[in-house]
């Protein structure tokens, strides 16, 4: 084959292994077909990788908020994802945004952990602004002091520090996927989706459990 691909006709190649032209021909045809399934066989388990990496992303996140739960937590039904908008994509008033900004409250999972008193406190925070605020939290269903956002707000701080939970996350898939890869005897990427369903079924047990 490397005959062939350096350029050399197959007459030559032929000649040159004492084969008859047709049995070069069907050994280059097969390789060529080999190639082929390879380059397919690539490009579905890198589509895969990837679909599976976005899946592992959005269960890391959920373990996440597992990790950062306090057991008197009480369930509540607001969508995680408000907490992580910034309070600059709110259209909220440049007076507001200059106070919250100074207060070091980026989000809007910084801003519900504060109560009305809190807020009135910071220096150039007046009633006027305080009315907006809670307006707009209102607004997004959402209030003051809400114990989700301090669990949000917790877990997104410790990733901030030192990585710490997605180190857990990592360690806990990896040591999964390893156990799995010994006993079943299966490829890495094999034991790794294994080990991510045995994760993603962790989560939604812990999630029930809490609730």
């Amino acid at each position: 084959m490397q005959a062939f691909f350096n350029g050399d006709r197959i007459s030559d190649i032929a000649d040159n292994f004492e084969l008859s032209r047709e049995r070069v021909r069907q050994i280059v045809i097969k390789a060529i077909r080999k190639f082929n399934y390879a380059i397919e066989e690539f490009v579905d388990l890198k589509l895969e990788n990837n679909s599976l990496k976005e899946e592992i992303k959005n269960v890391k996140m959920q373990f996440i908020m597992q990790e950062g739960k306090k057991e008197e937590e009480q369930p509540e039904d607001v969508p995680t994802s408000l907490f992580s908008i910034r309070l600059v994509n709110c259209n909220l008033p440049v007076r507001v945004l200059n106070v919250t900004k100074a207060a070091d409250i980026d989000t809007i999972g910084d801003l519900v952990q504060y109560s009305k008193l809190d807020m009135i406190k910071f220096r150039n925070f007046g009633k006027k602004s305080l009315m907006q605020l809670d307006d707009f939290i209102h607004e997004m269903g959402l209030e003051w002091g809400m114990d989700k956002a301090k669990i949000y707000a917790r877990g997104i701080q410790r990733m901030k520090d030192d990585s710490y939970i997605e180190e857990l996350f990592g360690k806990h898939l990896a040591d999964i996927t390893s156990d799995i890869e010994k006993k079943y005897n299966l490829s890495p990427a094999e034991a790794m989706k294994r080990a991510y369903s045995e994760m993603k079924r962790y989560v939604g047990f812990k999630e029930k459990s809490n609730e």
